[in-house]
């Protein structure tokens, strides 16, 4: 698995926009922490569904948070909820530059 916090010379645009928004989430937040659950999150979503970004619908993203995880097992209340906080604050950050519209 690619660690996306470093950046790639041979990046595609849509992995430009994931390395801009996690270094904007590592200066926003000050948490290592949450970058790298986020960037965790965001590489198991896009890896699993196979889509880009632009290609994703709210139905996928619900699929996704309230599916169950590499291990098999249903996800906590509480690991539905960090999903959902990941895709809504990428999703945002991507309407915010103007690379995606609204679902």
């Amino acid at each position: 698995m690619n660690d996306l916090t470093t950046f790639a010379d041979t990046a595609t645009g849509w992995q430009r926009a994931l390395y801009a928004f996690l270094t904007e989430k590592q200066r926003r937040s000050g948490s290592h922490r949450t970058v790298e659950g986020y960037s965790r999150m965001l590489q198991d979503f896009f890896g699993r569904l196979g889509k880009q970004p632009n290609e994703v619908s709210s139905r996928d993203i619900f699929a996704y948070a309230h599916g169950p995880g590499l291990s098999g097992k249903q996800p906590s209340a509480l690991t539905i909820g960090a999903r959902i906080a990941c895709l809504s604050s990428f999703y945002r950050f991507l309407i915010r530059m103007e690379l995606a519209q609204s679902m």
